[in-house]
């Protein structure tokens, strides 16, 4: 499972933003619903991974650490 920190939470918003750990050539942030998991700014997670329109999309997200 790849893993990331939390670099953009809004409640107010539907997508918030997951910075990866590794990225190869270009950096390509993770979009995850807000609504669906609590967490704040910085906490690292780990998540499984979905490509949709050139986006990515995170599922089944968990805290670590």
């Amino acid at each position: 499972m790849p893993t990331g920190t939390i670099y953009k939470y809004n409640t107010n918003r539907k997508f918030s933003i997951i910075r990866p750990d590794q990225w190869k050539s270009g950096l390509i942030d993770v979009l995850f619903e807000t609504q669906n998991f609590k967490c704040k700014l910085g906490d690292k997670v780990e998540y499984d991974q979905k490509f949709e329109k050139g986006k990515r999309y995170a599922e089944n997200i968990k805290k670590i650490g």
